[in-house]
């Protein structure tokens, strides 16, 4: 870890500290909430370095931190049917560098930028479904300023990290953001979106409101899209309600909650939406496969997702512990018939985790076993209850000298030919590009692969 400091002004770094100058308002239960899974699922908004930067600036006067994250993987990929040979191989590379300003207790400024590498990609090349491989990428994670009015109201300006819902792998309210999390990566890859966020805080009652103007693709004033959010806390229960108007798409309207009972924790995240112009496709009745199928719209219907889960930590010894959980989701924008998925993978609308109308998951979270400290282990269950394809993934995580972290798994597909056993056969087709042997992408059974994430 580096640190380049600047100036003399005092600025403390910690996270309560933070919270003291920026009113981050969350209360304990939603904080050791957040804790838990980014140690489970990764977190996309602070990395170990930088938290032990913030520890370090704790007792300094530094207004500058630098820092930042390098990422290096190897995927093994074996597909059913096909010979070893031919086994996939590819490795996702990332470097991250921040830099997090803070000339005084009032100013915060952000920038992270990214780097991906990934030697398997070929520069010029398309892959199956024609789009271009690029080899090195250069991205912008995060630029935000933040600052307050008179320690009343909060304002944070810049593409900044986002996320909405409290449910472990379905975020349906989630819906600010420009893509989707994937529930299974060991942190959140995804940038930001562009924001102009203001929060007001109502620290007795542990309330905060929001006021969200959207900046992404935004060329006119027209363009501006507008959230709304309210965070309520009740006892041990905690409430939020959620809208997302903007032009061109749907309106938005969420329900969060959570509350624990006992030992069980519970969580219900449920979203409506109406004005959806995404096509949607059905089967009909034809003479060839190229023609049995037809688009329709459902921008007249109000469409309904909802996650409902549950989860218990339960204390094996005087300092281990075990996590359980399991959810159910439910999707009306996904599909019951499979054999759509390719046509969705070509018109650019395969989504994992959304692609089918019902799905189950269970997870399993073990840290630090016994006298092995540095270690945690992770299983996951993932099953698409519509065609029938689950997946199974163990993690195992451990802290090697400080700063390197080392995470090896395993992803083993079942069941039926499906989102998470995906393969695609395509009969030759005369006149057509590329098609004229026909193709076919084999499914697959097994994917191994081992990340080192190095902070400095």
């Amino acid at each position: 870890m580096a640190i380049l400091a600047f100036g003399s002004n005092s600025v403390l770094a910690q996270d309560s500290r933070d919270d003291e100058i920026f009113g981050n308002t969350a209360t304990s239960s939603q904080s050791a909430s957040t804790s838990e899974e980014a140690a489970m699922f990764g977190d996309g908004s602070s990395s170990d370095a930088e938290l032990q930067a913030e520890q370090v600036l704790e007792e300094t006067d530094d207004t500058l931190v630098i820092g930042g994250r390098a990422f290096l993987g190897v995927n093994y990929n074996i597909q059913r049917d096909a010979e070893p040979s031919d086994y996939t191989i590819n490795s996702p590379n990332l470097v991250d560098v921040y830099l997090d300003a803070r000339p005084n207790d009032y100013v915060r400024s952000y920038m992270r930028g990214r780097l991906l590498y990934d030697p398997s990609q070929t520069d010029g090349q398309t892959d199956f479904l024609g789009r271009e491989e690029i080899s090195t990428r250069v991205q912008l994670q995060q630029l935000w300023l933040k600052f307050n009015i008179e320690r009343k109201l909060f304002v944070t300006m810049g593409r900044q990290p986002l996320k909405w819902g409290s449910s472990r792998f379905w975020n349906p309210s989630d819906f600010v953001n420009l893509s989707i999390r994937d529930p299974l990566t060991v942190f959140d890859q995804r940038f930001g979106p562009n924001l102009i966020k203001l929060h007001y805080p109502v620290e007795s009652l542990g309330w905060n409101f929001y006021a969200i103007a959207t900046m992404d693709n935004v060329k006119k004033s027209e363009d501006v899209g507008g959230a709304i959010r309210g965070e309520f806390l009740f006892g041990n229960t905690e409430i939020s309600l959620s809208t997302l108007a903007k032009k061109d798409q749907p309106l938005r309207l969420a329900f969060d909650i959570s509350t624990a009972i006992w030992d069980l924790d519970f969580r219900f995240e449920g979203t409506v939406q109406h004005g959806l112009q995404t096509p949607f496709y059905r089967r009909i009745e034809g003479s060839s496969p190229l023609t049995s199928i037809e688009s329709y719209t459902r921008e007249s219907e109000w469409l309904f997702q909802w996650v409902a889960g549950a989860d218990v930590t339960i204390q094996y010894s005087d300092e281990d512990s075990i996590s359980l959980g399991i959810e159910y989701f439910s999707n009306d924008t996904g599909y019951e018939d499979a054999s759509l998925y390719p046509l969705l993978a070509l018109r650019g609308q395969f989504q994992p985790f959304y692609l089918g109308q019902h799905y189950i998951a269970g997870y399993m979270f073990l840290a630090n076993p016994g006298s092995w400290n540095d270690s945690s282990f992770i299983g996951s269950l993932v099953g698409n209850l519509s065609d029938e394809s689950y997946l199974v993934r163990v993690d195992y995580r451990v802290l090697l000298m400080t700063f390197l972290t080392m995470n090896v798994f395993a992803t083993y597909h079942m069941g039926q030919r499906g989102e998470f056993k995906f393969g695609v056969s395509v009969p030759p087709v005369g006149g057509v590009p590329g098609l004229e042997q026909g193709f076919e992408l084999l499914p697959p059974t097994l994917d191994l692969g081992v990340r080192f994430t190095v902070n400095f």
